[in-house]
C-alpha cells in the first residue's frame, strides 16, 4: 500500500474506534491508565533529551501549561488504554494471531524502514518485548482490515436498503 492509503486507512480506523469505543462499557483500573500516562511522559523526555530540548521549552513550544499538559496527556493515555482493550477484545472476538510468517514479514519490514544492522536485527528478533511489538502490529493490521471490510460491508448493505 502507499503511504497516503495507510494513512487514509489509519484514519479510518481511529474514527471505528472512537466509535466503538463511544459504544463500549469499558471498565480497568485507574493504574492502567497511569502506567501508559508514565511511558508517554519518559517517552518524551528521552526524546526531548535527545534533542538538547528541557521540558519547560517544550511547554512553552506547545503554548500550554504544566497542569494543562498533564491533563491532556492523561486523557490521550486513557483513550489509548481504552483502545487497547477495545481492540484486545477484537482480536480474541476474531480469534487474530501473527503466524510465523507475518512476524518474520514485521521484522523484516521494520528492520528496513529503521535501518537496522544484521546485528541490531538478530538482536530485536530474539527480544520478547520486540517480538511481542511485532505480533501487536501485525494483529493491529489484520483488524484494521477486519474494521474496515465489516464498515464496508455495513454501509454498503444500507445503502442497498
Amino acid at each position: 500500500t502507499t503511504r497516503a492509503a495507510d494513512i487514509s486507512e489509519q484514519v479510518a480506523e481511529g474514527r471505528i474506534l472512537d466509535q466503538l469505543i463511544a459504544t463500549s462499557e469499558l471498565l480497568y483500573p485507574a493504574v492502567m491508565v497511569e502506567s501508559e500516562f508514565l511511558d508517554g511522559m519518559r517517552n518524551l523526555s528521552q526524546e526531548l533529551e535527545s534533542r538538547g530540548r528541557s521540558y519547560e521549552e517544550y511547554l512553552l513550544a506547545m503554548n500550554v501549561t504544566e497542569a494543562q499538559f498533564e491533563a491532556q496527556s492523561r486523557a490521550e493515555a486513557e483513550m489509548r488504554v481504552k483502545g487497547f482493550l477495545v481492540l484486545s477484545e477484537l482480536a480474541r472476538k476474531y480469534e487474530m494471531q501473527a503466524t510465523r510468517d507475518e512476524m518474520a514479514e514485521e521484522f523484516a519490514r521494520q528492520a528496513m524502514a529503521n535501518k537496522w544492522s544484521e546485528a541490531d536485527s538478530t538482536k530485536y528478533v530474539r527480544d520478547r518485548n520486540m517480538q511481542s511489538q511485532v505480533a501487536n502490529a501485525v494483529i493491529r493490521r489484520k483488524l484494521r482490515a477486519k474494521l474496515l471490510e465489516v464498515v464496508n460491508l455495513t454501509t454498503a448493505a444500507e445503502s442497498i436498503d
